[in-house]
């Protein structure tokens, strides 16, 4: 799984997260995915734990809370999918999803654009990142 830094325009301007971590996503960002295809959709907590410089936010430090995260898959014609309850690894601090199969009622991918993931907790928002899918 690649990580990624850059955030999508679609994105807008940068939001605090509600848990303060150095949230990192991955996924199909550097080459657009063909229609119907299944695309592998990542989060993690980058620093997490012990590998925050100096000086740093003490809460970096720290693994993320155990709670429920969702990801929201907006497609260009402004609908939204979300995924069923999903959770960081303990170890690893990491999760992964695939859409459409861990999205119940999903249809695949199929118009050409851009692509927005949100990911978020029942207290808010926590990253943003997203695909773009290729015409035919």
């Amino acid at each position: 799984m690649r990580w990624h830094h850059q955030r999508p325009r679609s994105c807008g301007p940068y939001v605090r997260p509600v848990i303060n971590r150095t949230w990192q996503t991955s996924g199909p960002i550097l080459q657009a995915v063909a229609p119907r295809t299944s695309v592998v959709l990542g989060l993690r907590n980058k620093q997490a734990p012990g590998n925050v410089p100096e000086p740093h936010d003490p809460e970096l430090d720290k693994p993320a809370p155990d709670v429920a995260i969702e990801a929201t898959v907006v497609f260009p014609d402004g609908s939204r999918h979300g995924s069923r309850p999903l959770r960081l690894d303990r170890a690893s601090q990491q999760l992964s999803a695939t859409y459409p199969s861990d999205f119940p009622g999903a249809p695949p991918v199929s118009a050409a654009g851009d692509y927005t993931v949100l990911w978020t907790t029942g207290g808010g928002y926590l990253a943003c990142s997203g695909f773009q899918v290729a015409r035919r």
